[in-house]
């Protein structure tokens, strides 16, 4: 039996049908929105677990085939559910969707999910599945966000007395290269820099709202309002050029018809008129971006970081001592941070806005 859904009789006659379990479509939704809020699966899998909701696999939901004891949620069980496109619908057989006549899907229940919803959601688990786009839990906070102010090139992670450390590689790379020496190799310590960068952040971005920006590939029905008229015409032809449709039954059938594909032709136009054109709407999600801080693993917390237009200088040390010397940093957000990393990394400047501008929407 799907999740989301249960065995219920059939309101139109024998038999049973499958309804919407509410329980179970609220948690469907729930989960769906912590994904295109950039949770990772393995935390919410871990939180679904904690909650003592069986998962989809458990006895509870089952009364034949494979079931299992365990109320546990895995990664895999989550993608398994999430790109299921019973969740639109749609029958499933053979691991794939029944086609009508028509080449779309057969739908024979309540979806839980909206095309717009669902197309959303299958393009970010696609960016996970991704391996370029793969991040490793735990990731450092600032990994890709740090350059050195000497060299211009990112700085790297290592461990030092158990604490986490940045360093700038530009020395190593130039002695590989073979090439001049233009930097004795920056480092700091990660734990006071990332507070730093942190505090300016949330001052800076924490009391906006996060908004998910939907995209939306429009409607166009004039496919069908064609495929409609020809089918008239076809009517037609068969009434008066073919002669069929002969006698008073004939006539009834030829006359029940028309007026059938007259009615679709109509509607079609009427949805034609009022169709929802293609762009992008924001949809709220009633959280700000302090509250998505909280809730983020390290990972997710970068995402935002880099969304914002992140971009930290390291400069020298002036000064030693266990205290971090702010003097050193100068961190940058939105434009002028994209600016920055694209001239650190040698891309092309107004490409990079061009992506910025978009990552703005997606958040702000």
């Amino acid at each position: 039996m799907p999740y989301g859904y249960r065995v219920a009789p059939n309101p139109d006659g024998a038999g049973k049908v499958l309804e919407v379990n509410p329980e179970e479509a609220k948690t469907i939704h729930e989960i769906v929105e912590r994904v295109l809020n950039k949770d990772s699966l393995l935390k919410i899998a871990v939180d679904l677990t904690e909650s003592d909701k069986p998962s989809p696999g458990h006895s509870s939901r089952h009364t034949t085939g494979k079931r299992s004891d365990s109320k546990r949620w895995y990664p895999s069980t989550l993608r398994s559910l999430l790109g299921n496109p019973q969740l639109l619908g749609q029958v499933i057989e053979d691991g794939k969707p029944i086609l009508m006549t028509d080449g779309l899907p057969l739908v024979n229940r309540t979806p839980i999910l909206d095309m717009d919803t669902w197309q959303a959601l299958q393009d970010e688990l696609s960016r996970r599945a991704n391996p370029g786009d793969r991040r490793r839990e735990g990731t450092a906070l600032l990994r890709g966000i740090v350059y050195c102010a000497v060299c211009h090139n990112r700085m790297y992670t290592y461990v030092a007395k158990g604490r986490i450390r940045y360093r700038c590689i530009g020395r190593l790379k130039a002695r590989q290269a073979g090439t001049e020496l233009t930097c004795y190799g920056v480092s700091i310590a990660g734990e006071g820099m990332e507070q730093h960068v942190t505090a300016l952040f949330l001052e800076k971005f924490g009391a906006l709202p996060v908004v998910r920006m939907v995209e939306h590939a429009g409607e166009d029905f004039r496919p069908q309002i064609r495929q409609a008229r020809e089918a008239l015409e076809d009517l037609e032809k068969d009434r008066y050029d073919r002669g069929l449709f002969k006698g008073e039954e004939g006539a009834a059938r030829y006359a029940a018809q028309y007026a059938k594909l007259e009615e679709r032709l109509a509607s079609l136009n009427e949805k034609q008129r009022t169709a929802k054109p293609a762009g992008v709407e924001a949809v709220p999600t009633g959280r700000t971006h302090a509250q998505l801080w909280k809730d983020a693993d390290t990972a997710g917390k970068r995402d935002l970081l880099l969304n914002a237009g992140a971009y930290v200088e390291v400069g020298m040390s002036r000064k030693g001592g266990p205290k971090l010397d702010t003097s050193r940093l100068a961190v940058h957000f939105g434009e002028d941070g994209e600016i920055r990393r694209a001239d650190a990394d040698g891309k092309d400047v107004e490409v990079v806005l061009q992506r910025s501008a978009v990552q703005t929407l997606e958040l702000f």
